[in-house]
């Protein structure tokens, strides 16, 4: 369900596995956020959880831990959809 946010933007409910929780898109997303959960990762692709993980244990999208927690790079968002892209022309 898209709904509009409080700063006018647009937003989507993703139920992740922890409950539903509102996600912004990419386009959406503030330049400045560098890091994102599994969970805002799978919001963000619009995948489920189990494949999130995967394409992390497959090393089609990168990530890494901070103690227990794990954390994904915008950058590698970016890369994993920018690789989709171009396979997909091919």
């Amino acid at each position: 369900m898209v709904k509009v946010v409080a700063d006018g933007g647009a937003a989507f409910d993703c139920n992740c596995g922890e409950g539903r929780r509102t996600v912004r898109p990419m386009a959406l997303i503030e330049k400045a956020r560098l890091l994102f959960t599994v969970n805002e990762a799978c919001g963000v692709l619009h995948l489920s959880r189990p494949v999130v993980y995967q394409l992390i244990n497959s090393g089609e999208l990168r990530s890494f831990k901070v103690g227990n927690a794990r954390r994904i790079p915008a950058q590698a968002l970016e890369e994993y959809v920018a690789s989709k892209l171009a396979n997909a022309g091919a």
